[in-house]
């Protein structure tokens, strides 16, 4: 405006209320880009809608620039009242791209109040200030066509334009206004309920959540500053050089964050685990959202577990050592009293020494047998045989129905033991029981017949569609006990420790799969493994 009224020419004068239409046109077409983007929707600005906003903003911008000398845009009026000036009122034409140019303002304005609803914080003042700008360019614009302004057609909106400008200024110092916040609040902030602190692509802090002000004491008062140096636990020691901040990285050099950090509150010492999440616009990385996850039970947890696995390494030990020691001489002393005195007393003593070895052995399994080492692909078949041959299994038969290419993901050590117990398992229980045409099983290791009157125990391995299955026909396990087999110390036999089917379950779960106890064809139990990776 004051440059035109102190324009000395009427082709000076005209110039100016040009280029301002020019600029109203153009900015229109910029505004809605920029809202799109800085709100994290530039995945809508592909090619075609870059050539739409470029053509239908940068073409009126130029007509507009050299509307004096085709006049198809708008008319030139010389007025003296309330000052001499000189108005355009826009042809129909101009009035087409003036309301384009308004509307596409007006979807910007939209678009950030939107997220402004959504928003908190830092983030909500830099939208603040973007909405009530563009409003302020908007309204002024229209009211400079409106009859309730003293010179009709004067370009007013200058007056909006300085209200923005004031209000981004405002923004720029109270806030990082065009920082990654608002992105990372639609993306991360209202469905993580962990803590989050924000930082942009130089390791700045931008913005934050509720749950990481009530970890950090004070965060409120760091946005803006270097995360190195306002928590420097949250940056591990080889991120940056010595007294350098992190800001002073290339934006290509991600930080090298800590993966946990411990903080004091109030006395109380908590521990927190660091996720980074990289929050990428347009194919490039804005900036990091750190997120802050409570871990102090877990690890707490974690320390007890340690603790009690510690209890049962001594626990094994004692075993091992303390407990095998007496036990062998005690056998020995009463194997040598046998043969010199056969009484029934030393024949009981000597059965209850070696349930007592026994004992121990299923113990010391059960102790090492919760874990499980390094998995490779390994053939049920052949596990099964190679366990079939280091048990006791006397005059019992085993049936193999399983191909040898079938492979599973496992443990071949802790593999062979499951078979080993389930094995002892079918032959502890299914052996001594009447049985018609015993001669028809097959056999994959021994055909030899039990004691007279007894049948031979059979034992089957074959393939689930999940896993496999180990079963025998013997009895069978009445419905109503099958959950109680697994647990410590259950048996049915006076024979038996109790502890076989309890190392089972133990390995099973070590591998992730699942074991139950149902009827097999035969009538006697099948233990079925399932959930098992198979190749």
């Amino acid at each position: 405006m004051a440059a035109q009224m102190v324009s000395p020419t009427l082709a000076l004068k005209r110039v100016w209320p040009t280029v301002w239409v020019a600029l109203i046109f153009l900015n229109g077409g910029v505004w809605i880009v920029f809202a799109l983007y800085y709100t994290g929707r530039d995945s809508w600005l592909g090619k075609p809608a870059w050539a739409f906003f470029g053509l239908t903003s940068g073409v009126p911008a130029l007509m507009a620039i050299t509307d004096p000398f085709h006049g198809v845009l708008a008319t030139t009026e010389l007025g003296s009242s309330p000052f001499r000036h000189l108005a355009l009122e826009p042809t129909p034409l101009g009035n087409l791209f003036l309301g384009l140019a308004i509307l596409y303002i007006v979807v910007g304005a939209a678009v950030l109040f939107r997220q402004l609803l959504v928003t908190r914080r830092s983030s909500w003042w830099q939208h603040l200030a973007l909405v009530v700008g563009l409003l302020s360019i908007t309204v002024t614009a229209i009211a400079s066509a409106s009859a309730f302004v003293p010179v009709q057609y004067f370009p007013y909106g200058v007056y909006g334009s300085a209200v923005f400008g004031v209000l981004v200024t405002v923004a720029l110092f109270r806030t990082p206004l065009f920082a990654v916040s608002p992105l990372a609040r639609d993306a991360l902030f209202e469905s993580i309920d962990d803590g989050i602190i924000v930082v942009d692509a130089t390791g700045h802090i931008v913005d934050f959540n509720d749950a990481a002000a009530e970890i950090l004491t004070g965060l409120e008062s760091t946005v803006g500053d270097d995360l190195a140096r306002a928590y420097p636990a949250f940056v591990t020691n080889d991120s940056r050089s010595e007294g350098a901040e992190m800001g002073d990285r290339s934006e290509t050099t991600p930080p090298n964050f800590a993966s946990s950090v411990t903080v004091e509150t109030d006395g109380t010492t908590k521990s927190y685990r660091l996720g980074v999440s990289r929050i990428k616009s347009a194919g490039r990385i804005r900036g990091y959202a750190l997120i802050v996850r409570d871990v102090t039970e877990i690890e707490r947890y974690a320390a007890d577990l340690e603790h009690k696995t510690e209890q049962l390494e001594r626990f094994a030990a004692v075993l091992s050592h303390d407990l095998r020691n007496p036990v062998a001489v005690a056998s020995g002393q009463l194997e040598l009293e046998a043969g010199d005195n056969d009484s029934e007393r030393v024949a009981r003593a000597l059965t209850a020494v070696g349930r007592i070895d026994d004992t121990i052995d299923d113990l010391l399994t059960l102790a090492r047998e919760g874990e499980v080492e390094d998995r490779e692909l390994v053939s049920i078949r052949a596990v099964a045989e190679d366990a079939w041959a280091t048990s006791e299994t006397g005059a019992a038969s085993l049936q193999l129905s399983v191909d040898e290419d079938y492979r599973i993901s496992a443990d071949r050590s802790r593999l062979q033991t499951v078979f080993e117990n389930l094995f002892r398992n079918a032959v502890d229980h299914a052996g001594g029981t009447d049985r018609a045409d015993p001669d028809e099983r097959t056999s994959a290791d021994s055909t030899e017949d039990g004691p007279a009157g007894e049948a031979s125990p059979g034992v089957t391995v074959g393939p689930l569609e999940d896993g496999f299955f180990v079963a025998d026909d013997g009895p069978g396990i009445p419905e109503s006990r099958r959950h109680d087999v697994f647990e410590y110390g259950y048996s049915t036999s006076d024979e038996g420790t109790g502890f076989g089917l309890s190392i089972v379950q133990s390995i099973v779960d070590a591998h992730g799969w699942d074991v139950s106890v149902t009827a097999a064809e035969s009538g006697g139990a099948q233990f079925e493994i399932r959930s098992v990776e198979q190749r």
